[in-house]
């Protein structure tokens, strides 16, 4: 599984990347999309920037941006089909609370 880490990030405009991916296929590499890489890093237990490092400002925004996207599929759903996140004790259901001082 380490093999599949090993290799070089390419970051493109949306307009240029099908070139480059098609170039990637038919030379032989292995070309995966981001949410792919994501993907295979989590199974093989793998960190992977900025998902798994919270305590940096890139980790925080990812964390904030998921955390958003959370709420808004919490909202979407009618009131009386969403879960009472209070009543179950359930301080920050939809981004976790790094704030909280465990250790």
């Amino acid at each position: 599984m380490a093999d599949c880490a090993a290799g070089v990030d390419v970051i493109l405009a949306a307009g240029a990347c099908h070139k480059l991916w098609l170039r990637c296929y038919f030379a032989g590499c292995r070309a995966v999309g981001v949410r792919d890489r994501h993907s295979l890093l989590s199974d093989a237990a793998l960190p992977e920037f900025p998902f798994d490092f919270p305590d940096t400002q890139a980790g925080q925004q990812q964390s904030a941006q998921e955390g958003a996207e959370c709420q808004s599929r919490f909202l979407r759903r009618p009131p009386a089909k969403r879960p009472n996140f209070e009543l179950l004790g359930v301080h920050s259901p939809h981004t976790p609370d790094w704030s909280s001082g465990l250790s």
